[in-house]
């Protein structure tokens, strides 16, 4: 989906390079930098981070974090006390860590340059309360011939799937802990089947979907880990009425409609 309510701040150039710029989150003044030409963040992930149902106390892990949108609205809006973003692109570690810098938060979140499937070896056996993913949503055998190195490894399973996700969740997370992920709507078999495999039981899902009547393009799971059985599905959030976003988008973004 596309991201909305994005515009470039004009913060200080110190942060951002030529072929960069630094765009307003519109979240307790909160600014990120990003790629001119690169692969730049959707809407996703900011339906993930509102969708989160994390605490102020709680010590959280950004799976593939890439520019680290997820961990900085999650600190923007209180719903964790700090976080370790992991992404193994190492210029987008580099963009992170001066998004980080920029805002103010380098105590709060820190970057780290590794592979999710390593990440209980890099954090630490059952040390997380929460981990939060908007992990390629492809296979990797969909990957087009050609395609830039850095915008194949965000889209397509070439180097972490669904399940090492869920699997590298369940060994960071302590007992009770959740993991937030997002998805394709055609793939939720797969989210809510890999989740239980891990040990992650499904406790909360809503579906997204352009506009009434359409079928649902996205779908947010939280699942905890040894939970009982039991999954409540939240009603469909729809992002478009009679061409315009929904009252529960604008809200989403902490705006009003007369604003946009």
């Amino acid at each position: 989906m596309p991201a909305v309510f994005l515009y470039n701040s004009g913060m200080d150039e110190k942060w951002a390079r030529m072929d960069e710029t630094t765009d307003d989150l519109q979240c307790s003044g909160f600014q990120i930098i990003q790629g001119k030409h690169d692969f730049r963040f959707s809407m996703d992930p900011v339906l993930l981070a509102n969708f989160c149902s994390g605490r102020a106390g709680d010590r959280a892990a950004d799976f593939c974090a890439g520019s680290g949108i997820i961990g900085l609205l999650l600190l923007a809006h209180g719903k964790c006390h700090s976080v370790k973003a992991i992404e193994i692109q190492p210029q987008l570690c580099d963009r992170m860590e001066r998004s980080i810098k920029m805002n103010g938060v380098s105590e709060s979140m820190k970057v780290i340059e590794g592979d999710v499937r390593n990440a209980a070896q890099i954090l630490g056996f059952g040390t997380m309360d929460h981990v939060v993913c908007n992990p390629p949503y492809l296979p990797a055998e969909r990957a087009k011939p050609g395609m830039r190195q850095d915008i194949a490894l965000s889209r397509y399973e070439l180097m972490l799937t669904l399940r090492d996700v869920c699997e590298s969740a369940s060994k960071v997370l302590r007992n009770g802990g959740r993991l937030t992920i997002c998805h394709r709507a055609d793939r939720a078999a797969e989210v809510l089947m890999h989740c239980m495999s891990a040990g992650l039981s499904p406790k909360r899902a809503r579906l997204v979907q352009p506009e009434s009547g359409k079928p649902a393009t996205l779908i947010l799971v939280e699942a905890q880990k040894q939970a009982k059985p039991g999954l409540k599905w939240l009603p469909v959030l729809n992002v478009y009425e009679d061409g315009r976003y929904t009252d529960e988008i604008y809200d989403i973004y902490g705006m009003k409609k007369e604003q946009a």
